[in-house]
């Protein structure tokens, strides 16, 4: 009595397996060339056009409940995950120019433009809801404190090289305000426990960078509320006016 699309998948089936198959080397592919045809052109790479498929997949592997697979399903699903995300990573390889209007720079980047790709699929359709979040989530640098082995020891360099990392991904998302309001606007009210979830832990994730982007996540929230009480508002003076009138009548 159901329709096929409202069947389900069969996951033990062979074509299936084979598919995975040959989508994994294929992105694994695409993350290597974009790699090193970025690291050769630069600045002057300006081809998006891969991130639309590579999102999708993305998606379409995040649907598949991993846990409950056998492991070589995981296994393959777990290198697709991993090679849609270092094929994003490879646009943060190009630097940004040492002098010059650092504020346009930063909207002209690859890595601002990836994100902003991001942002804008993750809000076009319910189904990529989780998939963008979770992109975004592994592309941004984790919050503080980050905890390492009892024993090691974290240099200078390093610790300036942390700092000044979350620093230019603070500018990066600084640049993408627009779209994290948008994407707060529509997914903030989600019941869905595994999309609040992992919204919760991108918003923390952008929180922790900076204050200018803790600062810019409260705007935000701030007026997401002011207009969602907005409405209720007019109609909350409209009844008083009302009332007032029908007081007076009386």
């Amino acid at each position: 009595l159901t329709l096929p699309w409202q069947q389900g998948t069969d996951f033990l089936d062979d074509n299936f397996l084979m598919s995975l198959l040959a989508l994994e080397p294929a992105i694994q592919t695409i993350a290597v060339l974009l790699q090193s045809v970025i690291k050769a052109m630069g600045s002057r790479f300006n081809n998006y056009t891969m991130l639309d498929c590579l999102f999708r997949a993305f998606a379409v592997a995040c649907s598949f409940p991993s846990a409950s697979l056998p492991l070589l399903y995981a296994q393959v699903i777990s290198q697709i995950h991993t090679g849609v995300i270092d094929s994003y990573l490879a646009f943060s390889q190009t630097a940004l120019p040492p002098a010059g209007d650092h504020e346009r720079a930063l909207d002209d980047s690859q890595w601002t433009k990836a994100l902003k790709h991001v942002l804008e699929l993750t809000v076009s359709a319910p189904c990529y809801y989780l998939a963008g979040l979770t992109i975004l989530g592994e592309l941004l640098p984790l919050p503080l404190p980050i905890y390492i082995r009892t024993g090691s020891k974290v240099t200078e360099s390093e610790l300036s090289a942390c700092v000044n990392l979350r620093k230019l991904a603070s500018a990066h998302m600084l640049c993408l305000s627009k779209q994290i309001g948008n994407l707060l606007r529509l997914i903030g009210g989600s019941t869905n426990p595994f999309v609040s979830q992992v919204l919760r832990r991108v918003a923390s994730q952008i929180g922790d960078l900076s204050a200018p982007a803790a600062n810019m996540l409260a705007e935000l929230g701030v007026r997401i509320l002011l207009d969602a009480w907005e409405p209720y508002d007019r109609l909350l003076i409209a009844w008083e006016a009302r009332r007032a009138g029908t007081v007076r009548v009386a």
